[in-house]
């Protein structure tokens, strides 16, 4: 459902889940991931603009009211279902301190909320843990974010560098590369990355950050095989 973007349909398994298992750290990883989705900007941008004073000061969902009807609209504020998010991670990890992702999901919460010290002290545990793949381009690509808002300019480029040596066809990694270098009033070193950008980014796998909402439904064929794997024929 993650992985097909069913989030509506992964509410009540994610309850249920919590209700059965409430300390799995694996069940909190995704219900985690449930509540970071529900504040990215794809999806906070489904509610009404008439609708976000309501949302600051209620805690119910709000309702979107069009001609006729209304229609409720199952989703919370930024600032709450990021909170929901950050507290869900922390408790993952008090769990299980070896899941990487949660660490990293983590710190990209803290960034959001103006924490670039605390989100980069994340990063740089997380990465001391020698993730690879995405789990390692998110944290290098947040990592040259946070390096960037503490004015470490040269770690920052040094993270880019990296997650893009990782994805070299990301489009997230080379404008990230490109506007670091904009501040830095380099501007060959700008054009550069963009430059490189071509047909190949445009492919939907090229670019880690275009499947973050995916949570563990990256995973989800892998899952499915080793789960059937174990059931008797």
């Amino acid at each position: 459902m993650f992985a097909r973007g069913l989030y509506a349909d992964s509410t009540p398994h994610l309850q249920h889940a919590s209700r059965l298992l409430p300390d799995d750290p694996l069940v909190l990883f995704d219900r985690a991931s449930y509540a970071e989705v529900l504040g990215l900007p794809i999806l906070q941008a489904l509610i009404p603009e008439s609708d976000v004073g309501q949302l600051a000061r209620a805690s119910g969902a709000p309702t979107w009211k069009t001609p006729g009807s209304e229609i409720r609209v199952e989703i919370p504020a930024a600032a709450r279902t990021n909170a929901d998010a950050e507290a869900l991670f922390r408790k993952v990890l008090k769990l299980d301190p070896s899941l990487v992702e949660a660490r990293v999901r983590l710190a990209r919460l803290l960034q959001v909320r103006g924490r670039h010290e605390e989100s980069a002290t994340e990063l740089d545990h997380a990465l001391a843990q020698k993730p690879t793949g995405v789990v390692a381009f998110y944290g290098h690509l947040f990592a040259g974010r946070a390096a960037e808002s503490t004015g470490r300019s040269v770690k920052a480029a040094t993270h880019f560098t990296e997650a893009n040596a990782l994805f070299p066809d990301a489009q997230s990694a080379l404008l990230a590369l490109s506007r670091h270098a904009l501040l830095q009033a380099d501007i060959p070193a700008t054009t550069a990355p963009i430059e490189r950008l071509g047909a190949r980014s445009l492919d939907s796998n090229s670019d880690p950050w275009w499947q973050y909402e995916m949570g563990a439904g990256r995973d989800a064929d892998l899952l499915l095989k080793t789960m059937w794997a174990h059931v008797p024929r």
